[in-house]
């Protein structure tokens, strides 16, 4: 499946439109334990990973439960299962993670989430910096509310 535009009138839609800016970043020696509450308190699937001001990598919910023992929060648990609690991200996350600017076309960004299967893209601006994410659930909230907008016209 390719996108090839998604647009609002006449006007091809980018990335700075949809994207989120208040971002939630963790350091590489952050725990996966840590990155797991972080998630469950913000009810987020992605942390971006820094160290110092340079995006490093990003960690998904789908790394942690991969780097978990299964048996983590069940009876069953054991000491060795708690310690994969402490696992430090870097052996998690996905290094040098593929990026867009605010100017890239929605269309654009979706094909690149299809493309690679992956559920975020983080932005970066000309001078570097880590300026917003966009998820795939952006573009199907952003898909929600212009049904929503068509069905009041």
């Amino acid at each position: 499946m390719v996108v090839t535009h998604l647009l609002r009138g006449d006007k091809i839609m980018t990335v700075a439109e949809i994207m989120r800016t208040i971002l939630v970043t963790v350091p590489m020696d952050y725990t996966i334990g840590h990155a797991r509450e972080i998630m469950k308190k913000k009810y987020i699937r992605h942390l971006l990973v820094m160290e110092g001001s340079q995006l490093v990598g990003v960690i998904t919910d789908r790394d942690i439960r991969t780097h978990l023992s299964p048996r983590i929060d069940t009876l069953s648990e054991s000491i060795q299962d708690k310690a994969t609690l402490e696992t430090k991200i870097h052996h998690a996350m996905t290094r040098n993670p593929i990026t867009v600017s605010p100017d890239t076309t929605i269309a654009g960004a979706a094909n690149l989430i299809l493309k690679y299967k992956i559920g975020c893209l983080p932005v970066i601006d000309r001078d570097g910096f880590t300026i917003g994410i966009v998820t795939d659930a952006d573009f199907l909230r952003h898909l929600a509310q212009e049904d929503k907008e068509k069905e009041k016209e």
